[in-house]
């Protein structure tokens, strides 16, 4: 079994392909981001291969992460917290399971490729007419 003071949490980047083999075999993914508060793309893929998330309690984040339905939010500044939410889906497997089918789904209903690009058009079209941006 894990408690929160094993837990290290890594830097570094997984490409895609190995995030789904990760995933495949059981792991879990962490990547904290570097003190910028944003929507990462890391964080939909981990959650589109169907991880079990944990995610800083920010504006971003708290749009795409509900607690305790298809991830876990944590204060941004709390390491403690971010450990032994970790903790706790590694000893927790049915959450793990039901967190990250949860999260799979918001991402395949709320981020699939048809919406993003028409959302994406949407905001250039705005920009171009000086809408916003200007």
């Amino acid at each position: 079994m894990f408690n929160a003071q094993e837990i290290t949490i890594s830097p570094h980047r997984l490409e895609h392909r190995k995030l789904a083999q990760h995933r495949a075999d059981g792991g879990r993914f962490q990547r904290p981001h570097k003190g910028r508060v944003v929507l990462s793309w890391s964080l939909l893929e981990a959650m589109s291969c169907g991880c079990a998330v944990v995610g800083s309690a920010t504006a971003p984040v708290q749009e795409v992460i509900e607690h305790g339905r298809n991830g876990l939010l944590v204060d941004f500044f709390s390491p403690s917290a971010l450990a032994a939410a970790i903790a706790e889906l590694l000893h927790d497997r049915p959450l793990a399971q039901r967190l990250g089918g949860a999260a799979r789904t918001t991402v395949l209903q709320h981020f699939n490729l048809a919406s993003c690009v028409q959302r994406q058009l949407a905001l250039m079209d705005l920009v171009a007419s000086g809408a916003i941006g200007g």
